[in-house]
């Protein structure tokens, strides 16, 4: 079997005009990739940058490994850190939280998201009530069971 010959205009046309990868160069010539690039480099023809290559993001349903809404509430609240970055407290301007007002994280709707700092955020979640005097919090148990017996 002899060596293939690319010419710079196929690769070039293929490439560039028709928008084909590397991968589907390689299958319509019946080679390989590492020979495609090979030849893609010895006839100078430039290669696409990640912009360039227009590929879309597969974020949300497009992206092969998605759930859903049937998720743990950990993924609700990390859907929540990429789709929001960070911004000020509305309270008091300290860097801010996000907080879901209605203690649902899974409900990453604009409307239930508000920006609270660590204090006004425990103040809302009510965990700032649950802390002793050395800073550690106890339980909500424990809190029920003082609340009863006490």
């Amino acid at each position: 079997m002899g060596v293939i010959k690319y010419t710079a205009e196929q690769l070039n046309s293929l490439y560039w005009g028709q928008r084909l990868s590397i991968r589907q160069i390689a299958s319509r010539f019946h080679s390989n990739v590492s020979a495609i690039h090979k030849a893609m480099v010895r006839c100078g023809v430039p290669r696409r940058s990640l912009s360039e290559a227009n590929r879309p993001p597969k974020m949300g349903k497009l992206n092969p490994r998605w759930k859903g809404e049937d998720i743990i509430p950990k993924s609700g609240r990390s859907r929540a850190r990429r789709l929001y970055p960070k911004q000020l407290c509305h309270i008091c301007g300290k860097l801010g939280e996000r907080h879901h007002k209605d203690n649902n994280p899974l409900n990453n709707d604009p409307s239930n998201i508000e920006w609270l700092c660590r204090k006004h955020h425990m103040e809302a979640d009510g965990r700032l009530g649950r802390r002793l005097r050395n800073g550690r919090f106890f339980s909500r148990a424990r809190q029920d069971y003082a609340a009863v017996v006490g």
